[in-house]
């Protein structure tokens, strides 16, 4: 063979082994996305078969593997000795092998929020048996919410009841009203008593059984009671008596007396055999009463025997006339009946009548503010700040202002000390004296009340138009050589002192110090 030829020769078989080698490649290897090799395994099945084929090695640890009431683990060897890891030595085309272990699962019967029996390890495709299911009382045993002959998974099996019904039946007499499902321990469901029959001065009172709770079968009828009614007797607007009579029965009158001035004839209607309320009537001879008009202070203005029913209207002219007040401090109300504990107004006497009683009316009035009048806050003069000193402030009343006569005044004192509340005081004078002022400015307000006996009560304020000051003491030109103790003022009132050395101590009224 020439050169040439034995050259193109070497050229062929070296294309030749690339092609090969290329190839072998392609079928063994596979690349994933980011060009790096993956490793290709086949899975063998325990009785020889092969399982799966061309799976990628990583793959093998996220592989569902899937065989009905089994859960399979792969081993790297068919004796499955050795469990297949991560860390496995595999190369391409190697055979990995798996294992199939039976299931087993839980099985729980529950009633309700209580476990009956629990059991385990139950073979895939067994069946378990169920426990004994207590008794309860209203409900009868229905069975269980699933099968479980077959079992397939773990399984929580909930016992099914159905609730007892029972009827109940309304009756009114022999009359069937309505009859009802019920469950047990439920409550029916009254029919409506418009419905009943009760027999002639009878009424329904209650049914003879309780249905609110129904734990068998029951029939409740309509219980009646005979009627009662009201009998009362009067004596013009006046209750005598009241008195519940059963149905057809009589009723027992009270015993009334005659008076000096009225007689007792009887009675207005018969009630020996009731079937209804009614009134009865006393029946008298007209007889009068006394009407007597007192004035607000207790005097009386007006008096007259006045017959029962009549009208008292000319009477309450004549003594609304005759009452006599202080109009200049007193506002007219009105009239009220003495016995009426809210002393509530008459306003209209046109059509107001003598009571089957004496009458007494009482004028009400009101006073008024004019019976404090204007009056004028005194401030005592200025002073300066000693030990144990006073000051009195008075409030006295201006021009054409007086103290009225059966008038009680009293003097709510509110002082207030630069501009602050100070104290306040009640005073039946109509002066203030205050001890032991401190330095400060202070301004007095008064509240005046003025009140009547039966006329109510008024007030005014009144404020100062000027401040009483109490000045510091003057402490000027004072020399300290010695180590002192001073007290003065208050601790509002501090003074300022200079060139005091240490250990002299200020003492201010409410003992703030300052060294």
């Amino acid at each position: 063979m020439s050169k040439k030829g034995l050259k193109t020769m070497l050229v062929c078989i070296v294309l030749l082994i690339g092609l090969v080698t290329l190839f072998a490649c392609n079928k063994s290897d596979v690349a994933d996305k980011d060009g790096q090799t993956k490793v290709i395994v086949k899975i063998q099945d325990e009785d020889g078969s092969i399982y799966k084929e061309n799976v990628v090695f990583s793959d093998l640890f996220t592989l569902s593997l899937q065989k009905e009431g089994y859960t399979g683990r792969l081993y790297r060897d068919a004796d499955f000795l050795k469990p297949l890891t991560k860390d496995s030595k595999v190369k391409n085309g190697d055979t990995v092998y798996v294992k199939w272990t039976i299931n087993k699962y839980t099985v729980t019967f529950m009633d309700g929020e209580k476990v009956l029996e629990t059991f385990t390890n139950v073979t895939h495709g067994d069946t378990v048996t169920a426990p004994e299911v207590p008794k309860k009382d209203g409900k009868t045993f229905k069975g269980w919410d699933k099968p479980f002959d077959n079992v397939t998974s773990d399984l929580t099996i909930n016992a099914v009841y159905d609730v007892d019904t029972f009827t109940v039946t309304f009756k009114d007499g022999e009359k069937v009203l309505e009859t009802q499902t019920v469950e047990y321990e439920a409550a029916a469901t009254a029919p409506d008593t418009a419905r009943l029959s009760p027999p002639e001065g009878m009424h329904f009172a209650k049914w003879d059984k309780d249905f609110s709770k129904v734990t068998e079968d029951i029939e409740v009828s309509a219980v009646y009671e005979l009627n009662e009614y009201t009998v009362t007797f009067k004596n013009g607007e006046t209750t005598l008596k009241t008195e519940m009579v059963e149905h057809g029965s009589a009723a027992t009158p009270p015993n009334v007396v005659d008076t000096p001035t009225e007689k007792f004839v009887g009675w207005d209607k018969s009630f020996d055999n009731v079937t209804s309320d009614i009134i009865v009537n006393a029946k008298f001879e007209t007889k009068k009463f006394t009407l007597t008009f007192i004035n607000f202070d207790g005097t009386t203005v007006y008096t007259a025997e006045v017959e029962y029913g009549a009208s008292i209207d000319s009477h309450f002219e004549t003594a609304d006339s005759a009452a006599t007040y202080d109009a200049t401090i007193l506002d007219y109300v009105g009239w009220y009946d003495k016995s009426d504990t809210e002393k509530t107004i008459i306003d209209d006497f046109s059509e107001l009548t003598m009571p089957a009683e004496n009458f007494t009316l009482t004028l009400k009035l009101r006073l008024m503010d004019s019976a404090i009048g204007d009056f004028k806050v005194n401030t005592p003069a200025d002073f300066t700040f000693t030990e144990n000193n006073s000051a009195k402030f008075t409030v006295t009343p201006n021009d054409g202002t007086t103290l009225h006569a059966g008038v009680t005044y009293k003097y709510i004192w509110t002082i207030n000390k630069d501009n602050v509340f100070y104290k306040t005081e009640e005073t039946t004078e109509s002066s203030l004296t205050l001890q032991n002022l401190a330095a400060g400015e202070y301004l007095a307000n008064v509240k005046i009340v003025a009140s009547m006996e039966n006329c109510g009560s008024v007030e005014k304020d009144f404020s100062a138009g000027e401040t009483l000051i109490v000045s510091r003491a003057d402490i000027s030109g004072i020399t300290v050589t010695e180590k002192i103790e001073m007290t003065y003022g208050d601790k509002t009132a501090k003074i300022g002192i200079s060139g005091h050395r240490e250990g002299d101590v200020i003492t201010y009224k409410e003992e703030r110090e300052e060294e």
